[in-house]
């Protein structure tokens, strides 16, 4: 997702969207090849925009020890909770952002 140009390094444009973003969910998003979907997530459809939202599956999932479990507030966020812990939610979810080799082709091999 694109919210500002890059190239405007002056005033840090490029940094910005990310940090606040970061601060905000205190996680990141980043695309996926639609035919690797369903290999990581509880869906297996489109979405270019980031409009849905899914479930890591869980043989990609980290148990939580029971440390982990008790931890409540802002400490929650900090688990690593998946093999994708960049973008996976406390509860387990991710939105997701597709991208097609037609449409995307430099994410092709």
């Amino acid at each position: 997702m694109l919210h500002c140009s890059p190239s405007n390094r002056d005033q840090g444009a490029a940094e910005w969207p990310n940090r606040a973003e970061q601060r905000s969910l205190g996680r990141i998003d980043f695309p996926i090849r639609r035919e690797d979907v369903a290999e990581w997530f509880a869906m297996d459809a489109d979405s270019p925009c980031m409009l849905l939202v899914a479930d890591v599956l869980t043989s990609k999932r980290k148990p939580m020890t029971v440390e982990e479990q008790a931890l409540f507030g802002i400490d929650k966020p900090n688990i690593l909770r998946s093999e994708i812990p960049a973008v996976t939610h406390v509860d387990h979810s991710v939105r997701v952002q597709t991208v097609h080799h037609v449409t995307n082709p430099r994410y092709e091999n």
